[in-house]
């Protein structure tokens, strides 16, 4: 896997957070004065479990606004759940 673009919150995980990879590079030549800006879209909710190497979202990149690129985003770690979210999933899951 690529670069950690950020990390994020994930709910309900054993970790806090979990980082965001690159999929893939990425690079634009810019003008003097130009800047490369990014923005993060996720594909959905981040709760866990999270499976390492799945797609999480895309790094969005623009310069003056303008959509020049996109990256995919994978997870670049393993989330459990918590314990007591693991435990009230068997739970919600067994005839009662």
């Amino acid at each position: 896997m690529g670069q950690t673009i950020q990390r994020v919150q994930v709910e309900n995980g054993m970790s806090a957070t979990v980082p965001l990879v690159a999929a893939d590079s990425f690079a634009w030549p810019l003008a003097e004065g130009e800047s490369l800006e990014q923005d993060v879209e996720l594909a959905g909710s981040l709760r866990a479990p999270i499976r390492a190497g799945r797609r999480a979202g895309e790094a969005v990149f623009s310069v003056n606004g303008k959509e020049v690129g996109r990256v995919a985003l994978l997870y670049g770690a393993d989330v459990a759940p918590r314990m007591e979210s693991a435990l009230s999933i068997l739970k919600q899951g067994l005839p009662g």
